[in-house]
């Protein structure tokens, strides 16, 4: 990952001028730091070096080339849908084995040295979530012992705490707020989905687990909430979570939500529309029928 001063000087554009099509074109970098500094990756490098080409010697405007990359950058990724690059499908079996065997600082610098060579919503959709979803298969397969499900879980979820606040933020996209309901404290399928939100540019303010439904209201007053993300693995505590959305509809008439997690499955008082489902090219789905819906600004 490279920073933007770095990035300038290797592709002779001026620091200012990639900050302003970062603004005007979304052609944004593919992380940031801690501290908010950008970090462009080998692709984003790429892609602003065709972008550069199109202006220098195609004669096209900024705005038609992006256009042009845009449309070459859908080609490839419909081209090959259901297919994951063997690289991550190699870092996940490695990442898996030394979970499995408690080898957390070796889990550790395999997942720095693949921040390091790939972008961080790549890591994120082709390593850690189907590694995600294999541990949980595993345990309930009985491949995996308990301890083994809970190492490995807890590791990916401290990981995945350390990457919410990685991705740029776009003032234009609606605000999330995410939670499970009181009771609930199954909280990896809405840390996934809220790490899914973020590194599509949603402002996501997270609380987590077991959320009573006291206070939000003044989040959402305060934050300019759009959407409540709520997940529901044990349907004991559907009452609760049907309560909650029922008063925030009543207290917020422009309140939308996305519902995730067996618990909501098979509920007739839910609107259909807002189930994300449970796989990525759901959420893909759902998160593009949702920028069909609101107004953005």
């Amino acid at each position: 990952m490279y920073n933007i001063k770095v990035v300038s000087k290797m592709i002779d554009v001026p620091a200012v001028t990639l900050r302003a099509w970062e603004r005007r074109y979304d052609l944004k970098p593919s992380a940031r730091t801690q501290g908010g500094h950008r970090l462009y990756s080998e692709q984003d490098i790429e892609a602003l070096k065709w972008i550069k080409h199109q202006l220098e010697h195609e004669g096209l405007t900024i705005s038609q080339a992006v256009v042009q990359l845009k449309q070459k950058q859908a080609k490839t990724s419909k081209s090959l849908p259901h297919q994951v690059p063997h690289q991550f499908t190699d870092i996940e079996e490695v990442l898996y084995q030394h979970l499995i065997s408690f080898e957390g600082e070796k889990a550790t610098e395999t997942v720095e040295s693949s921040f390091s060579l790939y972008r961080y919503d790549q890591i994120f959709m082709h390593v850690l979530v189907p590694l995600m979803h294999r541990i949980g298969h595993d345990w309930a397969a009985g491949r995996i012992t308990v301890a083994q499900e809970h190492y490995a879980t807890q590791f990916l979820i401290q990981r995945c705490y350390m990457m919410l606040h990685v991705f740029p933020t776009y003032p234009f996209l609606p605000s999330f707020l995410a939670l499970c309901p009181q009771g609930e404290h199954h909280q990896v399928g809405l840390l996934l989905f809220t790490l899914f939100l973020r590194q599509k540019g949603v402002k996501v303010i997270y609380l987590g687990p077991n959320m009573p439904c006291e206070g939000l209201d003044e989040i959402i007053v305060k934050h300019h909430i759009q959407f409540v993300a709520m997940s529901l693995t044990i349907s004991e505590y559907l009452p609760e979570a049907l309560t909650t959305i029922e008063t925030l509809q009543n207290q917020f008439k422009h309140l939308s939500f996305a519902l995730g997690g067996h618990g909501f499955k098979h509920v007739d008082k839910i609107d259909q529309k807002w189930l994300v489902g449970e796989q990525t090219e759901e959420w893909e789905k759902w998160f593009e029928s949702v920028l069909k819906r609101v107004e953005i600004k």
